[in-house]
């Protein structure tokens, strides 16, 4: 088709349906593109700057990426649901690819499990940039789910204040190089409460940044 297509303030387009492809458009501040039929294969044209994005795809039956490269998200993430045991990445490098990922919002999830990749691909750079705060309150919240052929590096940026995981498991695959990296301007928080550990949890802090991990401990 010939045109243009706006996502509005408080419209909503919903993805229910396996594959096919989501419109390529402008996604204004306070639009939502949300996923709720997705089964075995991700749509096509999915690797777009979106402003409000919720995964919630029950019937999910396969490990499937939104291939995001150079994106912003402008406000939140919400993953809802991931299917029985499948899993949902931000991003899909190919063998020595970089990617961004800018997430001006937050990352809330309720369930499912969620991570930034799944590659075995090796020499790949992943960044995700997270201006929000992480609220996890169950599912797996994991920080790497591929090994990167054991070359590559994955790092979450952290600005946000807080970051909080109950009731969840995490787990990093990459254990060579990937790390939630804490560089906020101001104090940082977080906390862990009644969490499944899987290859640990690997936290750094930045140059003058401060992380007040309470009575958290880290794995």
């Amino acid at each position: 088709t010939t045109g243009s297509l706006t996502f509005g303030n408080g419209s909503t387009y919903d993805h229910a349906i396996n594959s096919g492809s989501v419109p390529i458009a402008t996604w204004g501040t306070g639009s939502t593109c949300k996923f709720t039929g997705i089964t075995s294969q991700a749509p096509g044209d999915r690797n777009q700057s979106y402003y409000n994005l919720i995964w919630n795809c029950p019937n999910q039956s396969g490990n499937l990426n939104m291939g995001f490269d150079d994106v912003i998200i402008g406000g939140d993430i919400s993953i809802i649901s991931t299917g029985a045991s499948s899993r949902w990445y931000l991003c899909g490098p190919v063998t020595g690819d970089s990617v961004y990922v800018t997430i001006n919002g937050n990352i809330n999830q309720s369930g499912g499990q969620f991570s930034s990749q799944g590659t075995g691909n090796g020499l790949t750079l992943v960044e995700i940039t997270v201006n929000g705060n992480i609220t996890v309150t169950g599912g797996n919240f994991a920080c790497t789910r591929g090994s990167q052929g054991g070359t590559g590096t994955t790092n979450w940026i952290l600005l946000g204040e807080n970051f909080s995981m109950s009731n969840a498991t995490t787990q990093n695959s990459n254990t060579t190089d990937a790390k939630f990296l804490f560089s906020g301007t101001t104090q940082q928080n977080l906390t862990l409460t009644n969490v499944t550990f899987s290859s640990g949890f690997p936290v750094e802090v930045a140059t003058n940044a401060i992380l007040d991990v309470g009575m958290t401990q880290l794995k």
